[in-house]
């Protein structure tokens, strides 16, 4: 499934605020908190099991090793500097992977997924995952650490 710049920027942007050149290309430099066994790629796979795409992970996995999972990291962004009693002070990037999973029975799913990490910290702030294909469907909306603390 083929989404415009325009439709997806328009998602990003209500999942997490402000978000630059979906397109980019990460620079060298960028936590490691992409993958087919990462944190954002697993919770979405949960969100999946919990929306009722999937049954559960029996239905993608066979044992620890997955039918089909491609991951692909679109773009790593620094976005700030965050530091709280949670996290040390540490530099925050905005991560956006998309990956795709086809279950035992065949039926496969294109997954965008949302989030911010850090060097120090894959799990930062709540995980925005967006399905895109067979439908286009908001699973989950992330929050950002960067919001400001009222």
């Amino acid at each position: 499934m083929n989404i415009s710049a325009a439709v997806l920027s328009l998602v990003l942007t209500g999942c997490f605020g402000l978000v630059q050149g979906a397109s980019a290309k990460p620079s060298e430099k960028v936590p490691p908190c992409y993958g087919p066994k990462r944190w954002a790629t697993q919770v979405a796979l949960d969100h999946m099991v919990d929306a009722g795409l999937i049954r559960d992970s029996a239905s993608i996995y066979r044992g620890d090793t997955p039918y089909f999972l491609k991951t692909e990291l679109l773009d790593s962004q620094k976005v700030g500097v965050f530091s709280g009693l949670e996290f040390p002070t540490s530099e925050v990037y905005r991560q956006i992977e998309k990956f795709t999973v086809k279950t035992k029975e065949g039926q496969s799913y294109e997954v965008l997924t949302v989030t911010e990490v850090s060097f120090v910290e894959c799990s930062m702030a709540h995980l925005a995952t967006v399905l895109l294909a067979p439908e286009f469907r908001v699973l989950k909306t992330g929050t950002s650490i960067l919001k400001e603390k009222k």
